[in-house]
């Protein structure tokens, strides 16, 4: 398993990047976020690489990325939304009872979404083959 430190927003390296990638989700906004990935990458690579930046969605929802990580550390900015869709029909059948399957859950975005209470609190079994992304997984 991949060694990981866990840091939110620790230190200067770190704040300069969640501010700048914060800024860059600012700035994409109007062009419905147009090139923020790319400002996002850029602004990530300030900070440490093994360092995970948690990001509190809900009360009960705490998920882990690396703040390098441009895939998700575009969650820094609040206005981000990730795969909405997905989230409509998780809300949806809020109020039916089933096990939420995540295969090649990568960090366990939608884990963490599927067993809170907005979601109706599902019991969870998620699978991720890559073991420094499974590491991080059981972290969330």
């Amino acid at each position: 398993m991949q060694d990981f430190t866990i840091q939110s927003q620790k230190g200067l390296r770190e704040y300069i990047a969640c501010l700048g990638i914060f800024l860059s989700g600012l700035a994409t906004w109007p062009l419905a976020h147009r090139g923020f990935y790319r400002l996002a990458r850029l602004f990530g690579k300030l900070g440490h690489k093994n360092s995970l930046y948690i990001k509190r969605m809900a009360p009960d929802q705490k998920f882990a990325f690396y703040l390098a990580d441009p895939y998700w550390n575009r969650l820094v900015y609040p206005g981000f939304r990730y795969e909405e869709e997905i989230a409509v029909v998780l809300k949806e059948f809020k109020d039916l009872p089933y096990v939420f399957l995540d295969l090649g859950a990568n960090f366990g975005y939608w884990s963490v979404k599927a067993s809170s209470e907005e979601y109706g609190r599902k019991n969870v079994l998620a699978v991720e083959a890559t073991s420094g992304n499974f590491a991080v997984l059981q972290h969330n």
